[in-house]
């Protein structure tokens, strides 16, 4: 997707973007210790394909970016993010 440099299916992409820059976005009542924590309960929601706690953790962690997505299009954000997250398995180590 990112390869032929088209961006045109929606919350999805947003998702796949937001993957690899997810451990760098620290919400400021984290420390970097516990925020490295709350990342790797990400990653392991990621490597279980579990679509529900994704979305919930990122209602949790980003409620304003959240809220931008409308519920129904929430689903293709975390496809789009576990799309990312599994293309490489170095991805996985940056969450």
């Amino acid at each position: 997707m990112a390869k032929a440099k088209t961006m045109q299916r929606g919350y999805r992409d947003v998702g796949y973007l937001i993957a690899v820059r997810v451990r760098a976005f620290r919400p400021a009542r984290f420390n970097a210790r516990s925020w490295r924590k709350q990342v790797a309960c990400l990653g392991e929601h990621v490597i279980q394909g579990e679509v529900e706690p994704i979305r919930i953790w990122f209602e949790t962690h980003y409620p304003t970016l959240m809220h931008l997505i409308p519920e129904r299009r929430q689903r293709e954000f975390v496809a789009g993010f576990i799309e990312r997250a599994t293309q490489e398995p170095h991805e996985l180590s940056r969450l």
